[in-house]
């Protein structure tokens, strides 16, 4: 796991996108900006995306950009 501070946080967790095998790997992604929860506290920024073994869906990376997610790569990891 790598994270640096600046504004907003960067992460990640174990292989990153730039790495990933397109053919064995498929990769989801999810914004942070249109979440009512994130709207309400004004944090509402931020892309996690997740990379997975395309046969049998093992994690084998994420990367999470935006505030505190940090966090979210330590629980990931």
């Amino acid at each position: 796991m790598a994270a640096v501070f600046p504004e907003p946080p960067l992460a990640a967790v174990g292989r990153r996108y730039a790495e990933r095998d397109p053919g064995a790997t498929v990769t989801g992604a999810v914004s942070f900006g249109n979440q009512r929860r994130s709207r309400v506290m004004l944090r509402d920024r931020g892309l996690l995306r997740l990379h997975a073994d395309a046969i049998d869906g093992t994690v084998l990376g994420a990367e999470p950009r935006g505030p505190d997610e940090e966090h979210l790569a330590h629980l990931i990891a």
